[in-house]
């Protein structure tokens, strides 16, 4: 055993030393302070003092929902290439680039190793540069530079303006080349890069492969501890849509253990694992510019400054598409990927078990519970969100973070695939907070079921689901992005405010009609993260659950 540190030690000492340092009458007095403040904080403040304290009501919010400035540029420069330009105040001379291309061209067998291909796009070098040298000009040339597989479904909208769940046959898929440059060096240097990272990275480099891998497992099986609730959440999601299905086949428990047959395959049979990414970067690269879309953010001297650049690099830098038809417009035309890939959702979701626990050297539970509440085409109105949040910020939150002792719990609605998800992070009890998310509806109509009037409570749930749309303000390298998955998904304007309206008009009627869909969700799902001692006290308490030790290959 260690030997207490110095300080550790004097503060020991000052404990068993205390009756010499300060007279009996004085400690005395030390504990009757303790436990008038505890008398204190045990008590709840009157009503008169709670009136006196200045807050935040439903109408102090802004009626209207802040959207980023766009302009669009269809078929810009005749190149067939969408552009999209947000000028900003200040972005001190940089400008931010996110450059999206279409892969929809790739077979969907291969889609579960896309982020693997995107991290050789960037590490792996090209015909001209090695890797080490293309890290050099990233880093000289560039404010930092990645690449990231995107897959979005696109809205759905109803005949009022209206959001309704998708019926999951449109779809945009993307790599999101995300990156910034000095604009008055023209970027054409940054511009270069991109095209050299898209058009001639190699795949072939076993090593690389292998070490990439490793660092990927690595980072993943780490992330597990910190955010094992992102994992749970995306399993469950993965059950009820097909974008939900290929981010957790991304980001989630799947990808990791993939991850690891991938790392085998690339030691023992390397041959056939770079064939599958050389196919991979064919199907990108013979794409049509139609699937390309260019979103830039700076302030005006930078726009001005980086424009030769932008020129050059539509007309020159770029090479001329190798397939002769445009791309469909996929908000009207079913993506290639969806007959396969609903397919492999409904063999795979029948394969595995509704009820999940996923072992892990994990300290503490994270623990999911989700369902479909609503079916494809059915309205998604923004008072569910309300229900939500007053579920989440409130009851989850009294019950699980500040009774049990949870790190996080909130309820999460998937508009893509019309998914209800209860999460907590960090959770001591799975069988206890099963037992909270059962009662979640039954809080919400106890508490409403007699009232015309919105109880503060709910005011604050309403607060907090703006909050949430709002968040933060933008920072310019996150507007552009936002704005090109706005784009992507042909989101509205007039539907974002429609959704607003509905969350700050939202009456005791419908919640009370939301919270009754609550209770009658479909195909209930549960997913934890735990380990086994963690899960042999579940077991105990009359929870049982399929169970897959994630540190091997497959479950």
């Amino acid at each position: 055993m260690f030997p207490p540190s110095p300080s550790f030690q004097k503060e020991l000492n000052w404990l068993e030393n205390l009756n010499d340092a300060y007279p009996v009458e004085t400690i005395k007095v030390f504990l009757e302070e303790t436990n008038d403040l505890v008398e204190i904080r045990s008590e709840s403040d009157s009503e008169e003092v709670l009136e006196s304290i200045s807050h935040l009501t439903v109408t102090d919010l802004r009626a209207m929902n802040f959207e980023i400035a766009t302009k669009v540029y269809d078929d810009v420069m005749d190149s067939g290439m969408t552009m999209l330009e947000h000028e900003v105040p200040h972005s001190n001379g940089i400008a931010y680039i996110d450059f999206a291309m279409d892969i929809s061209n790739m077979d969907f067998d291969d889609v579960v190793l896309l982020p693997l291909f995107c991290r050789l796009l960037v590490q792996g070098g090209t015909h001209l540069d090695p890797g080490i040298q293309l890290q050099q000009k990233i880093d000289a040339y560039t404010g930092g530079l990645t690449i990231e597989p995107i897959v979005e479904e696109i809205v759905s909208i109803g005949t009022d303006g209206g959001y309704l769940v998708p019926d999951g046959t449109h779809m945009e898929t993307k790599v999101v080349v995300r990156t910034s440059c000095l604009a008055a060096t023209g970027c054409i240097e940054m511009f270069a890069l991109i095209k050299g990272l898209l058009y001639s990275s190699t795949l072939d480099d076993q090593d690389l492969a292998i070490d990439i891998l490793k660092k990927m497992i690595d980072d993943m099986e780490d992330d597990m501890q910190i955010n094992s609730s992102k994992y749970t959440a995306l399993r469950v999601q993965s059950q009820y849509g097909l974008p939900g299905f290929v981010r957790e086949q991304w980001q989630g428990i799947t990808q990791l253990l993939n991850l690891r047959r991938a790392l085998r395959q690339a030691k023992n049979d390397w041959s056939t694992l770079s064939s599958r990414l050389v196919v991979m970067g064919d199907a990108m690269r013979r794409g049509h510019r139609s699937g390309m879309t260019f979103s830039l953010t700076a302030d005006k001297v930078a726009i001005k400054a980086i424009a030769p650049g932008i020129r050059s690099f539509v007309k020159e830098i770029l090479p001329l598409p190798t397939q002769s038809t445009a791309f469909p417009d996929f908000g009207t035309t079913e993506h290639p990927w969806f007959s396969k890939g609903e397919k492999r959702m409904e063999d795979e979701v029948t394969a595995e078990a509704q009820n999940e626990a996923f072992l892990t050297a994990t300290r503490l539970n994270s623990v999911a519970k989700g369902g479909r509440l609503y079916e494809r085409g059915e309205a998604v109105r923004g008072y569910d969100l309300v229900v939500l949040q007053y579920i989440g910020g409130y009851y989850l939150f009294n019950e699980l973070r500040f009774g049990a002792g949870a790190a996080d719990a909130k309820a999460v609605l998937d508009i893509d695939t019309g998914s209800v998800v209860y999460l907590s992070s960090q959770d001591p009890n799975i069988a206890y907070t099963l037992d909270v998310y059962d009662e979640g509806v039954n809080f919400v109509l106890r508490e409403l079921d007699h009232d015309s009037d919105l109880p503060p409570e709910v005011e604050g749930a309403i607060i907090g689901t703006i909050a949430q749309l709002d968040g933060t303000a933008l920072q310019p390298s996150q507007i552009g992005y936002i704005s090109l998955i706005q784009y992507l998904k042909q989101d509205t304007p007039a539907s974002r405010q429609k959704f607003r309206e509905e969350i700050l008009g939202a009456t005791v009627r419908q919640l009370l009609s939301m919270a009754d869909n609550l209770g009658a969700w479909g195909k209930p799902t549960i997913a934890v993260v735990t380990n086994a001692a963690l899960y042999d006290i579940a077991v105990e308490g009359g929870i049982t659950l399929v169970t897959c030790n994630i540190t091997g290959f497959s479950c």
